[in-house]
Parts: structure tokens; sequence; C-alpha cells
């Protein structure tokens, strides 16, 4: 089902919505990720820079490895102030483009800098997460 090769799927199981990223990657996003900041930032990006169209699909302004980055990110439960970081690389356009890292076979200062901040985020929950533990038991 790729929007590219002239087979689109605009529809999407129950619960969820499509959408497209700047390379034609199609994802099913959860409902519930619609009040989601980052997601009503990119949406109103989308509006922004592809407009607003009854007979094509929504294409956010990103590519499919930053959209699997964001999901990953939401998924987990991202604190809010890690949130306003995101939602600040998206409108500042410092996110991952896929032509940085694979057709120069290493990984962009951008990506690195980002598995950075998520492991560091990742770690300081789990922290929080066994000092509210101790402090139950």
């Amino acid at each position: 089902m790729d929007l590219k090769n002239g087979n689109p799927s605009f529809v999407a199981k129950k619960g969820h919505f499509v959408v497209y990223t700047a390379d034609w990657k199609r994802f099913a996003i959860p409902l519930e990720y619609l009040s989601n900041e980052i997601f009503r930032k990119l949406f109103k990006m989308s509006e922004e820079e592809f407009g607003v169209s009854s007979d094509m699909p929504i294409r956010f302004p990103c590519e499919s490895a930053y959209m699997d980055y964001i999901l990953a990110l939401i998924r987990r439960g991202i604190a809010k102030d890690f949130e306003k970081v995101v939602i600040n690389s998206i409108t500042t356009g410092q996110y991952c483009s896929i032509s940085a890292s694979s057709d120069h076979g290493y990984a962009c200062a951008t990506c690195l800098s980002w598995k950075l901040r998520l492991n560091s985020e990742l770690q300081r929950q789990k922290q929080t997460r066994k000092v509210k533990g101790k402090g139950q038991a």
C-alpha cells in the first residue's frame, strides 16, 4: 500500500488514523495521539507546507525514520519537558533525514544527539520509577 507507487491506502484499522511522511511511508497512528502536542504541531506544519486536500492523504513534513522515533518516544511516555525538545526540533528542522545517515554510511550528528537525549530521558524515568517503587514498599 504505497502512495508513491500509485496505490494509496487512506483507510486505517479501527481506532487509528493514517498519515504519510515526506518520504511517503504510511503510518497508522492511534487516535489517542491526536491530543499529543507533538502531533498537533505536525498537523499544523503539514497544513502550512502541503495544504489540505480531500483527495490526498495527510502528509507530515518529516521522514519516516523521525516518525518512528517520535512514535517510540510517545509509546514510552516521554516527559513534558522532553516533548518540548521534540517540538522545538520539528519547528527548527533539526531532525534526522534518511539521506543524512544512510547515504553516507554513518549516523548524522542530530541522530546521535537524539539517541543520547532519549537514553538519558529513559534512564531518568527508570530511576524515578525505582525510587517510587522503593517508597511504596
